[in-house]
């Protein structure tokens, strides 16, 4: 699912971990496909917190009730949230 123009999807990466990959644009940048972070924890969604000055700020939860409160730290500056399933590439 994306959001914002935004698509965030997991890929297994070595060491057990997750690589989470971007597709799309954020902060005028657009990214095809790019790793945005890898963890070893297992995320399920993600949010773009959209500040009011109008940089966005990509955030990776493990419920879509974290993600949709966005970054709390944040939320005083935020005019919105996205909320992102991250969903497994496709392998074929």
């Amino acid at each position: 699912m994306t959001a914002a123009g935004v698509t965030v999807t997991a890929r297994p990466a070595s060491g057990g971990r997750t690589a989470y990959l971007l597709t799309g644009t954020l902060n005028g940048e657009t990214y095809a496909g790019e790793i945005a972070r890898t963890s070893k924890a297992p995320y399920t969604h993600a949010s773009i917190t959209t500040l009011t000055d109008g940089r966005q700020v990509l955030g990776f939860h493990k419920t879509a009730a974290a993600a949709a409160g966005g970054n709390s730290s944040l939320r005083a500056y935020a005019a919105g949230v996205a909320v992102i399933e991250i969903t497994p590439e496709e392998t074929t």
